[in-house]
């Protein structure tokens, strides 16, 4: 009795801080006290009732989300919760548009899709479209940036108002990174000025093989023809070179919470496939150039941990990559409040994509693996509190049994082609037939939409877990429209509430192709229900499906 007492002599402004305090768990667990007990009870459901705040922390932790900025009143957050159920809605009435096919698109030579906005790399422009929202109620917008570059990649931060152009004005030129205004195609003010890839002397890569951005770090992998590439990082405001690499067989890389950079490397006959988690923030690499051109050598690299990959006797590990993570920009511009996002997916709730190919007897396998960032981030904590150098993991120990592993599929059915992901939420698009003779179009397919709520999620074998706790899964298929020239859809893109399928036809000369799908709210599903029973015959352009999931395509 004397703990409730002291409970009601508290203010309601109080107990609202204090439950802002407590893990989501609890905050999910008092929220949903329907019938309370006691006069305790009652009083924290009333306060959650009461308090808009509170609500608004509550679902943005449900939704594994966080809010950039740090004060909220509440008639700020009466409007930010409003918006976080809109879009909460539009995900949960998961219905689609038809696609909108974008061709003329043959001098396109690079693309990026982040949030809400598609950047497409044309010949002395960047074409810009910021994808309408439905729950946000804003209408698509396109734009161009001019520049001066004629072989080039590109990266975009939409939080930062950040366009990233990297390549050569003019062919024997030297290649330099130079920042734009996305919004305005000025030039950026945060940054230190345009940056010279090369140093004198320094002998130069054929390609650039990935831009990644993320907050002020600025990441090219550049390869060339031979076995060593060579991956340079910038902190762009102030212009200093941080990480200067070269290494043999470095395929790819994404940059991690906490100033991380994780680097997947291609096996040799004296070692296995690795993937490689090095800090940034701890100096080691400031100032000095790291060359490592055998595979031996690679041991030598300063990280905190890295997974190595052992195949089974008949298998050979041919190549490992990992696909980018969209980590939410810490900016280090001061922005006003109305320029980003009211809320942000949270780091830790995104899903890492590692694909591994195998050659198991002369025939390639390619299996992606979908696992919680969250897991790869509690080893490198690990290797941090026990001062743990050097930490080594089995991959095959080291990914949980609840983790999505994709399956290249071969011959008739269902053939994956490529995946994407999008905080805890991920797209793949296959290649479907049905016999010798009639080949059907690419398909979009939309695996279960997985909730992380308490920390976890699991999958077993080809099926989700029946029902588990805080966790929900949503499928459908979506139909694409048939190309003409023979073209198909090879890519995918997911986004904040629209997905963007690719078709590169640039090697037979037939140019890019792009197609823009996005969610619709509940009103428009229910309008295209309707039509569908009333056009007999019709094929929908989305589905619920069971939760069960095709066999072979995840396993």
């Amino acid at each position: 009795m004397g703990n409730t007492v002291v409970i009601f002599s508290l203010p309601e402004e109080v107990l609202v801080l204090v439950f802002l305090e407590l893990g989501l768990q609890s905050l999910v667990h008092c929220k949903r006290v329907r019938f309370p007990l006691n006069i305790a009870c009652r009083h924290f459901w009333h306060t959650f009732k009461n308090s808009v705040l509170l609500q608004y922390w509550t679902e943005l932790q449900e939704s594994c989300m966080y809010d950039p900025l740090p004060d909220c009143e509440a008639s700020s957050a009466q409007s930010r919760l409003e918006k976080l159920r809109a879009h909460r809605r539009v995900w949960s009435a998961f219905s689609w548009s038809d696609p909108e096919v974008i061709g003329d698109c043959r001098d396109a030579v690079c693309w990026a899709f982040i949030g809400d906005v598609l950047a497409i790399g044309r010949s002395g422009r960047v074409v810009c479209r910021q994808i309408g929202s439905a729950s946000a109620h804003v209408p698509p917008r396109t734009w161009m940036v001019g520049h001066p570059m004629r072989d080039y990649s590109i990266a975009i931060d939409p939080a930062q108002d950040l366009l990233v152009v990297v390549g050569n004005a003019e062919e024997g030129s030297s290649t330099k990174v130079i920042f734009f205004k996305l919004s305005t195609g000025a030039r950026h003010p945060a940054a230190y000025g345009d940056i010279s890839v090369y140093e004198e002397n320094e002998i130069r890569a054929d390609r650039i093989d990935g831009c990644q951005v993320h907050g002020s770090r600025l990441g090219v992998l550049l390869r060339s023809h031979q076995p060593t590439s060579v991956l340079k990082i910038w902190d762009w405001t102030s212009g200093e070179l941080i990480f200067d690499l070269h290494m043999h067989i470095l395929w790819s890389f994404s940059f991690l919470p906490g100033d991380l950079v994780l680097l997947a490397l291609l096996p040799d006959n004296s070692d296995v496939t690795q993937l490689f988690i090095c800090d940034l923030s701890s100096g080691t690499f400031a100032g000095r150039r790291i060359v490592l051109n055998k595979c031996a050598d690679n041991s030598q690299l300063p990280h905190i941990c890295k997974f190595r990959f052992f195949a089974k006797d008949e298998e050979d590990v041919e190549m490992v990559s990992v696909r980018p993570i969209i980590l939410p920009s810490q900016s280090p511009v001061s922005r006003a409040a109305g320029d980003i996002s009211s809320f942000l997916l949270k780091p830790e709730s995104q899903l890492l994509a590692v694909t591994i190919h195998l050659d198991r007897n002369g025939r390639i396998n390619e299996t992606t693996t979908l696992i919680p960032l969250s897991t790869i981030m509690e080893y490198v904590d690990r290797a941090r509190s026990a001062s743990v150098l050097h930490l080594e993991v089995r991959w095959d120990e080291g990914v949980p049994s609840g983790a999505h592993k994709l399956h290249a599929v071969t011959g008739f059915g269902r053939q994956w082609e490529c995946e994407s992901t999008y905080g805890t939420r991920f797209a793949c698009l296959y290649q479907i037939s049905r016999g010798r003779f009639e080949p059907r179009d690419s398909h979009l397919d939309m695996p279960p939409e997985v909730i992380k709520v308490n920390g976890e999620w699991r999958c077993t074998h080809n099926q989700i877990a029946e029902e588990p706790e805080g966790v929900h899964g949503r499928c459908a298929d979506i139909l694409l429209p048939r190309l003409p020239d023979g073209k198909r859809w090879e890519k995918v893109l997911l986004g904040a509430e629209a997905m963007v399928v690719i078709s590169d036809g640039r090697e037979d000369g037939l140019g890019i192709t792009f197609g823009i799908l996005t969610l619709q709210g509940p009103e428009a599903k229910e309008s295209a229900c309707s039509k569908e029973t009333r056009e007999e015959g019709m094929m929908p352009i989305w589905r619920r499906v069971p939760r069960s999931i095709v066999p072979g395509l995840l396993a």
